[in-house]
């Protein structure tokens, strides 16, 4: 059987609208999302929401290699620092990296990175650093009332294991 729906009639005009690119220094973002970039291999897509100021629920998406032998990984172990789980050469090469990185707070400097597209011509891209919490003197309410996961840092030598979902637990609780 057929899903009919009413549709009625869609505005078309802010299918075009794109945000302007933000520039702004010590923005605190949480990352809501972490995928795999299909056509570019050893890449991350992060995807992060602005949770104060005047940029608030505004979206800025990144994307970090996490191979080894680029010159670019740099911002992969930039990016891991800034969620306070620094790369360490003695963990295991395959790791969780929704662990580390997924609804994590931190700092970024958003500014605008000179380009070119597809066909060539210039264009303006989101450029992000990314920032510990820690390195901001700046205290935030927008921290405390967010929920934020702790780091956890993976480890060579414990083997992980998933965690019971045992709902009388206090943690597991909505309130």
């Amino acid at each position: 059987m057929p899903l009919i729906i009413t549709q009625g009639k869609q505005d078309t005009s802010k299918d075009t609208v794109k945000y302007e690119i933000i520039t702004a220094q010590n923005v605190l973002v949480q990352i809501t999302s972490l995928n795999l970039v299909d056509n570019v291999p050893n890449t991350l897509q992060i995807k992060m929401q602005v949770i104060e100021g005047p940029y608030k629920n505004r979206y800025v998406d990144d994307r970090i290699t996490f191979d080894s032998t680029s010159p670019l990984s740099w911002r992969y172990r930039a990016a891991r620092k800034a969620v306070g789980v620094p790369y360490k050469e003695t963990e295991p090469v395959a790791i969780d990296v929704e662990s580390i990185f997924l609804k994590k707070a931190l700092r970024v400097d958003l500014s605008v990175r000179k380009g070119k597209d597809k066909e060539n011509n210039p264009k303006d891209y989101q450029a992000i650093n990314y920032k510990p919490l820690a390195v901001s003197t700046a205290t935030s309410e927008a921290i405390t009332n967010t929920v934020v996961q702790k780091p956890v840092a993976p480890t060579a030598t414990e083997p992980t294991q998933p965690k019971q979902n045992n709902a009388w637990e206090d943690e597991d609780l909505p309130f």
